[in-house]
């Protein structure tokens, strides 16, 4: 069957290539020869930076024995360079998008899915931060919209306070007249249950001085 190779050095320039290899039949379907071709492993990094992503996002193929194959970006610094041991490992099984330091150091969001005619896998990373900008930006908004919520809110509790304050103090001055024995004046308020707290008052207030007299 055709197959692709790891990551070598070639023989004569030196350079990271991997192979191509197909098989050649006969008439009795018998394999005769094998058709090799080599590849600079820059082949695959061009295709890589031919996808139009984020300049903060990077592509990268890494082969089964984890060197670096191509990338999106330094190609040259770090193709032919292993991945570190748990950064391997999790390129091997772990699934979806996973949280890992990349092989610079850096903490990143990676995705990794094997290649379905080479033995190689492809991840794309992004830096942690870079993710998260979009989470962050809604929990600043999230968090200015509730503090103009309570801001608001004190603000109307403080205004309707006031407005059942001023109707509350007639109310108690009124029943305060009516504990003296003097007469109440109804004054109509902002208040409904404060009017009809002072017109009882007015009531009682009569009342009294009827009976007074």
């Amino acid at each position: 069957k055709p197959q692709i190779s790891n990551l070598f050095r070639g023989s004569i320039n030196g350079l990271p290539v991997f192979n191509v290899e197909v098989p050649v039949f006969d008439e009795q379907k018998r394999i005769r020869h094998v058709l090799i071709m080599s590849f600079q492993a820059a082949f695959i990094a061009d295709v890589l930076s031919e996808v139009t992503l984020d300049p903060q996002w990077l592509t990268g193929v890494t082969d089964s024995n984890g060197i670096i194959l191509a990338r999106s970006q330094k190609q040259d610094d770090y193709v032919g360079k292993p991945l570190p041991p748990e950064l391997f490992e999790q390129t091997k099984h772990a699934g979806g998008v996973y949280p890992a330091t990349n092989i610079a150091g850096e903490r990143v969001l990676r995705a990794s899915v094997r290649s379905e005619r080479a033995p190689w896998f492809v991840s794309a990373t992004v830096p942690r931060d870079r993710a998260q900008e979009p989470y962050n930006r809604s929990l600043s908004f999230a968090v200015l919209l509730v503090t103009m919520a309570l801001i608001l809110g004190g603000a109307l509790a403080y205004i309707f306070a006031r407005l059942m304050a001023r109707p509350l103090d007639k109310a108690i001055l009124a029943a305060a007249a009516v504990g003296r024995g003097e007469d109440v004046q109804f004054t109509r308020t902002s208040l409904a249950e404060a009017n009809v707290l002072i017109a009882t008052l007015e009531k009682a207030s009569k009342d009294l001085t009827e009976r007074a007299q």
